[in-house]
């Protein structure tokens, strides 16, 4: 294992799973949202974002995590671990997130990007709700479309997360 990418509705605990993937088999860690985002969650611009995404992604090994932009990721992982955890479980974990890490951003947050109780977050909540509908498909369509060596591995639940974290040693 030496590429993981790890996706999933936001809130799923995708970064938390990155981080402890990681360290159990001595991967580095990329949470996207770190680099993606400037201060004051403004997307870095498009032709810098690109450069800097082709760069994380060319490396030899990592754990990626992330809830868009994983199309090149899914394209070189050879394990991508699926967070298929409902929607109202994303909501609760976002919610969560953003009650515990109000003073200091985790290191899946890029510098500058605090969570509030504000329009950003209500965008990050109706962007939960419409998972379902809409980036679940197009993940499905992605994962029907991986190569044969590369394995899936699908987690419903926080449980199974942490039985597949015991798998790792």
């Amino acid at each position: 294992m030496e590429r993981v990418a790890i996706v999933g509705v936001p809130g799923a605990g995708k970064s938390t799973l990155a981080r402890a993937v990681g360290e159990r088999c001595g991967l580095p860690v990329v949470h996207l949202d770190a680099h993606y985002f400037e201060p004051g969650w403004q997307p870095k611009p498009a032709d810098e974002w690109q450069r800097i995404y082709g760069d994380l992604v060319s490396g030899d090994r990592w754990v990626m995590d992330g809830a868009f932009a994983m199309d090149r990721a899914l394209d070189r992982a050879d394990v991508v671990v699926v967070l298929d955890l409902p929607r109202r479980q994303g909501l609760v974990g976002a919610i969560k997130r953003n009650l515990h890490r109000r003073r200091e951003p985790p290191p899946d947050f890029a510098p500058g990007c605090r969570e509030r109780f504000d329009r950003q977050f209500f965008r990050l909540l109706r962007f939960i709700w419409r998972y379902d509908r809409l980036d679940r498909r197009e993940l499905e369509k992605r994962l029907a479309g991986l190569r044969a060596d590369q394995q899936v591995v699908r987690l419903r639940s926080r449980a199974e997360a942490a039985a597949y974290l015991r798998t790792l040693g």
